[in-house]
């Protein structure tokens, strides 16, 4: 009993504890299902929640949600306006959505909206000159940040990882019958 006390909660209530564990689970449960290939989503759903909430603290500090400093920050290396269009995608934002993070920022006065020069009937945004200068003052520390965490990975590891998170945004769209820029 003593060791009980010592597992994780899922461990204790019959579920596996560990990512590999619950692949391994999931492939004895349904038969067929390659264990890699749900260890590897696990995983990367387990980094991305893991780097969002250490990115999500240190964003809060600006005053913005990681979605919206991501608007900003797109903006900023597109350097011009955006159609809201192509602003979506590259953030993997449904349109909705994006009008309304828009909306935010147009009213904290770091973002303008405006007609699109080659279709009236479509929206742009951009950077105002307050946004370009927030953007500006925060992103030194912010690479910094990035840099002193990606840092710990050897350069070899860190490139394979783009190469092959590449690869499968690849995979997804081709499944999906549609590419975004990248």
């Amino acid at each position: 009993m003593k060791d009980a006390v010592h597992k994780p909660a899922l461990a204790r209530a019959g579920r596996p504890a560990r990512l590999s564990e619950q692949a391994r689970h999931t492939a004895q449960e349904f038969d067929g299902v390659d264990s890699l290939s749900v260890l590897t989503v696990l995983a990367m759903y387990r980094a991305f929640a893991v780097l969002d909430r250490h990115q999500s603290r240190e964003i809060a500090q600006t005053g913005l949600n990681t979605t919206q400093w991501n608007v900003l920050t797109v903006l900023h290396r597109m350097n011009g306006p955006v159609s809201m269009g192509e602003l979506g995608q590259r953030l993997a934002v449904r349109p909705t959505n994006l009008s309304g993070i828009i909306n935010v920022l147009v009213g904290r006065g770091l973002v303008r909206r405006l007609p699109s020069a080659s279709d009236r009937r479509s929206l742009e945004a951009s950077l105002t000159a307050d946004g370009e200068q927030f953007i500006r003052q925060l992103l030194p520390d912010h690479y910094r940040q990035i840099e002193q965490l990606m840092g710990q990975i050897p350069d070899r590891e860190r490139q394979s990882l783009v190469r092959s998170l590449a690869r499968l945004v690849g995979v997804i769209e081709t499944a999906d019958g549609h590419t975004a820029p990248h």
